[in-house]
């Protein structure tokens, strides 16, 4: 009988296996091309959804959370609504809108940007309430207001001229500041080291020193809160 050699029968022991075609590896990727094909590889950046709604309208976003494929936004629309979105997290159109119910309080920084959409400016907090904010602006024309804002909706439900003598029966009537808003009022803008004030009718005196570090004598709207006239001393 004639033997095999060992190297020989070896290999003919093990089974043979043809390679594959170089497709067939390519057929998975392809495969997988083909059910994500115009789809980014990663959902957009927060900064880029907060543009794409800006554009669609949307402002105030109080929170901005990716779950998956999707960010999860509330927001304020064009009517002044509050609103939940579905945004779609790699293209930034919106899926879904839901109206919200107002039950909570607006910060005033909120509040604030709605009254300089509307016109207002130099807007300053007089008082806040768990329902309104009592507000001194510029209205749009310039004239010394002081307005009445729902803390809710943003919403001005009253407005009046600065030194109005209101009826008795008028709830929004307004009192002058006390030293205590006013000296508050110059903090808010920056004035340090505000020493007494002094009252004559419709304007108070005080003595400061401004946001560079100057010593000046300050005249204030007892109404707003305003400084009209601002004097250096030595």
């Amino acid at each position: 009988m004639k033997l095999i050699p060992a190297t020989l029968a070896l290999a003919l022991a093990v089974p043979v296996f043809a390679p594959l075609p170089a497709l067939a590896g390519q057929g998975v990727a392809a495969m997988h091309a083909s059910h994500t094909r115009g789809v980014p590889s990663a959902a957009l950046p927060i900064g880029a959804i907060t543009h794409a709604l800006a554009r669609q309208n949307y402002r105030e976003i109080d929170s901005i959370r990716l779950q998956g494929p999707i960010y999860v936004v509330t927001a304020e629309d064009r009517r002044g609504r509050d609103v939940r979105l579905t945004v779609d997290a790699y293209s930034g159109h919106v899926i879904q809108v839901v109206t919200l119910p107002r039950h909570h309080h607006l910060t005033f920084a909120r509040v604030e940007r709605k009254l300089q959409r509307q016109g207002y400016t130099h807007v300053r907090l007089i008082q806040e309430t768990r329902d309104e904010y009592r507000v001194a602006a510029r209205g749009p024309r310039g004239a010394a207001l002081r307005l009445v804002v729902d803390a809710r909706s943003g919403q001005v439900i009253a407005v009046r001229p600065v030194g109005w003598r209101h009826a008795a029966n008028d709830r929004f009537g307004w009192e002058p500041l006390n030293e205590y808003a006013l000296r508050a009022a110059l903090t808010q803008d920056r004035y340090s080291r505000v020493g007494a004030f002094t009252r004559q009718g419709e304007q108070s005196y005080v003595e400061a020193w401004d946001p560079r570090g100057r010593p000046v004598s300050l005249t204030l709207n007892v109404f707003t809160g305003e400084v009209v006239s601002i004097r250096p001393r030595s």
